[in-house]
Protein backbone atom coordinates (compact mmCIF):
# COMPACT_ATOMS: atom_id res chain seq x y z
CA UNK A 1 0.00 0.00 0.00
CA UNK A 2 0.83 3.43 -1.01
CA UNK A 3 -0.10 7.19 0.28
CA UNK A 4 -1.26 9.52 -2.33
CA UNK A 5 0.29 13.19 -0.95
CA UNK A 6 -0.86 16.14 -2.24
CA UNK A 7 0.15 19.85 -1.02
CA UNK A 8 -2.25 22.73 -2.46
CA UNK A 9 -0.90 26.21 -2.12
CA UNK A 10 -3.70 28.74 -3.40
CA UNK A 11 -5.12 32.28 -3.57
CA UNK A 12 -6.39 34.93 -5.65
CA UNK A 13 -3.08 36.73 -5.87
CA UNK A 14 -0.90 33.90 -5.41
CA UNK A 15 2.25 33.70 -7.62
CA UNK A 16 4.14 30.73 -6.87
CA UNK A 17 6.84 31.20 -9.57
CA UNK A 18 7.90 33.66 -7.37
CA UNK A 19 8.80 31.26 -4.58
CA UNK A 20 12.30 31.63 -3.37
CA UNK A 21 14.39 28.40 -3.40
CA UNK A 22 15.96 28.46 -0.86
CA UNK A 23 13.13 27.42 0.97
CA UNK A 24 13.01 23.60 -0.98
CA UNK A 25 9.65 23.98 -1.94
CA UNK A 26 9.57 21.65 -4.77
CA UNK A 27 6.07 22.39 -6.65
CA UNK A 28 5.00 19.34 -8.55
CA UNK A 29 2.68 21.56 -10.32
CA UNK A 30 1.71 25.08 -10.86
CA UNK A 31 -0.29 28.05 -12.72
CA UNK A 32 -0.37 31.53 -12.07
CA UNK A 33 -3.48 33.41 -11.73
CA UNK A 34 -5.26 33.64 -15.25
CA UNK A 35 -3.70 30.12 -16.46
CA UNK A 36 -7.00 27.86 -17.58
CA UNK A 37 -5.76 25.16 -14.83
CA UNK A 38 -5.94 27.91 -12.14
CA UNK A 39 -10.36 29.17 -12.69
CA UNK A 40 -12.39 27.64 -10.37
CA UNK A 41 -15.56 25.89 -11.19
CA UNK A 42 -17.18 26.31 -7.61
CA UNK A 43 -16.53 30.52 -7.86
CA UNK A 44 -15.99 33.00 -10.39
CA UNK A 45 -12.94 33.91 -9.97
CA UNK A 46 -9.30 32.92 -10.46
CA UNK A 47 -6.01 32.17 -8.67
CA UNK A 48 -2.68 31.15 -8.48
CA UNK A 49 -2.12 27.43 -7.20
CA UNK A 50 0.97 25.05 -6.69
CA UNK A 51 0.88 21.99 -5.20
CA UNK A 52 3.75 19.24 -3.87
CA UNK A 53 2.30 15.36 -4.96
CA UNK A 54 4.31 12.43 -3.82
CA UNK A 55 3.42 8.43 -3.29
CA UNK A 56 4.97 6.88 0.02
CA UNK A 57 4.97 3.93 2.32
CA UNK A 58 2.77 4.29 5.04
CA UNK A 59 5.86 3.77 7.75
CA UNK A 60 7.84 6.69 5.72
CA UNK A 61 4.93 9.30 6.15
CA UNK A 62 5.92 11.00 9.18
CA UNK A 63 9.38 11.90 8.26
CA UNK A 64 8.20 13.60 4.79
CA UNK A 65 5.09 15.19 6.12
CA UNK A 66 7.57 16.67 9.26
CA UNK A 67 9.49 17.45 6.29
CA UNK A 68 7.21 19.06 4.20
CA UNK A 69 5.13 20.81 7.21
CA UNK A 70 8.92 22.06 8.60
CA UNK A 71 9.36 23.83 5.27
CA UNK A 72 6.07 25.64 4.83
CA UNK A 73 6.59 27.01 8.18
CA UNK A 74 10.01 28.35 7.43
CA UNK A 75 7.84 29.88 4.04
CA UNK A 76 5.20 30.72 5.20
CA UNK A 77 5.34 34.40 5.60
CA UNK A 78 7.47 34.54 2.57
CA UNK A 79 4.43 32.82 0.97
CA UNK A 80 1.29 34.66 1.92
CA UNK A 81 3.68 38.16 0.89
CA UNK A 82 3.11 36.29 -2.45
CA UNK A 83 -0.69 35.84 -2.24
CA UNK A 84 -1.13 32.57 -0.18
CA UNK A 85 -4.41 32.63 1.05
CA UNK A 86 -4.64 28.87 1.77
CA UNK A 87 -2.96 25.28 2.02
CA UNK A 88 -4.92 21.87 1.58
CA UNK A 89 -3.21 18.47 2.29
CA UNK A 90 -5.23 15.82 0.50
CA UNK A 91 -4.01 12.34 1.56
CA UNK A 92 -5.65 8.73 -0.12
CA UNK A 93 -4.65 5.28 0.17
CA UNK A 94 -6.52 2.07 -0.81
CA UNK A 95 -6.60 -0.80 2.19
CA UNK A 96 -7.40 -4.12 2.50
CA UNK A 97 -8.27 -4.69 5.85
CA UNK A 98 -9.03 -2.42 8.90
CA UNK A 99 -6.17 0.37 9.24
CA UNK A 100 -5.57 2.72 12.03
CA UNK A 101 -4.02 6.61 11.02
CA UNK A 102 -2.33 8.43 13.62
CA UNK A 103 -0.42 12.39 13.98
CA UNK A 104 1.92 13.03 16.50
CA UNK A 105 0.35 16.04 18.45
CA UNK A 106 3.26 18.17 17.04
CA UNK A 107 1.97 17.45 13.81
CA UNK A 108 -1.72 18.63 14.71
CA UNK A 109 0.15 21.69 15.90
CA UNK A 110 2.00 22.54 12.82
CA UNK A 111 -1.09 22.03 11.12
CA UNK A 112 -3.24 24.45 13.35
CA UNK A 113 -0.38 26.77 13.03
CA UNK A 114 -0.68 26.66 9.26
CA UNK A 115 -4.29 26.97 9.58
CA UNK A 116 -4.27 23.75 7.04
CA UNK A 117 -7.23 21.82 5.95
CA UNK A 118 -6.54 18.04 6.49
CA UNK A 119 -8.82 15.79 3.76
CA UNK A 120 -8.26 11.82 4.07
CA UNK A 121 -10.12 9.84 2.25
CA UNK A 122 -9.22 5.83 2.28
CA UNK A 123 -11.09 3.30 -0.16
CA UNK A 124 -11.61 -0.77 0.41
CA UNK A 125 -9.51 -2.42 -2.42
CA UNK A 126 -9.67 -6.31 -2.95
CA UNK A 127 -7.54 -8.58 -4.34
CA UNK A 128 -7.63 -10.93 -7.46
CA UNK A 129 -4.81 -13.23 -8.34
CA UNK A 130 -2.77 -11.12 -5.90
CA UNK A 131 -3.13 -7.98 -7.36
CA UNK A 132 -4.95 -5.16 -5.22
CA UNK A 133 -8.11 -3.46 -7.26
CA UNK A 134 -10.25 -0.80 -5.79
CA UNK A 135 -13.38 -1.86 -4.68
CA UNK A 136 -16.64 -0.42 -6.32
CA UNK A 137 -19.03 -1.34 -2.82
CA UNK A 138 -18.58 1.04 -0.27
CA UNK A 139 -18.70 -0.15 3.50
Amino acid sequence: MELNVNFIFRGIDFTPIKVNLDYNLVFTEMSEVGDSISHRADRTMDYGYASIQYEIKPNEFSNHFELNLSRIKTAFDHLTQLGLQEILVYISFGYESQFNWEFTPHELKQLSELNITLNISAYKVSTLGGQSIPSAKTD
